[in-house]
């Protein structure tokens, strides 16, 4: 029986190492890829300098700088998970114009492992993102997400814009029975805002 007890033990070890390889592996390959694309574009300014087309290389450089802005401005969070999670869905981020704002903090759920965050993480902003799509303000486009604790629970304050149909019927039932969520939501007419209040326990197992 001890012998079984420690080969489990040792088997959810390695699991855990191969999705710490896995998730590392993941934010390299989006790091390189940004890498690459900003020694594209700045290849192109050297070239449009020489050829005398100072405007482009204006142009160019001021999309370069705030392409890297919002890079850096997305990224740069406590969480290396958030981190990756963020940079992972930057693209949809980008092209819906969202400004993402996070207070995301490490220990604030240093009771998961690493792949139970990536993927808690994973499901909430896109699901956030699924309910905020569907805005019907142009005026305020930023998403923001705050953590606070106690001493057994995660509230989870999401802010998006005004949506044009009911939470309920966007968010992913199975995320939320997975981690036992406790899900409020408020519309907040006056602010042309949406609060999404989750409470996460820190003692139920994930299923």
């Amino acid at each position: 029986m001890e012998i079984e007890t420690e080969l489990g033990i040792q088997k959810e070890k390695e699991k855990q190492l191969l999705n710490q390889i896995e998730f590392l592996n993941q934010q390299h390959k989006l790091n390189m890829s940004f890498v690459h694309e900003l020694l594209q574009k700045e290849n192109k300014i050297v070239s449009l300098i020489k050829e005398g087309n100072e405007r482009e290389a204006i142009s160019t450089l001021e999309s370069l700088a705030q392409n890297t802005f919002q890079e850096f401005n997305g990224i740069l969070t406590e969480s290396n998970v958030f981190n990756a999670i963020i940079t992972q869905f930057h693209p949809r981020i980008h092209q819906a114009g969202f400004q993402l704002r996070t207070t995301i903090s490490i220990n604030d759920f240093e009771f998961m492992n690493l792949s139970e965050q990536y993927d808690f993480f994973y499901h909430l902003i896109d699901n956030l993102l699924h309910c905020a799509e569907k805005r019907i303000t142009k005026t305020d486009q930023s998403i923001i997400i705050t953590c606070k604790r106690n001493k057994s629970f995660r509230k989870i304050e999401c802010f998006i814009p005004l949506s044009t149909q009911n939470f309920d019927c966007d968010f992913d039932d199975n995320f939320a029975s997975k981690y036992h969520l406790k899900i409020q939501h408020q519309k907040l007419e006056e602010y042309k805002k949406e609060k999404i209040e989750l409470l996460l326990s820190d003692l139920q197992p994930v299923k």
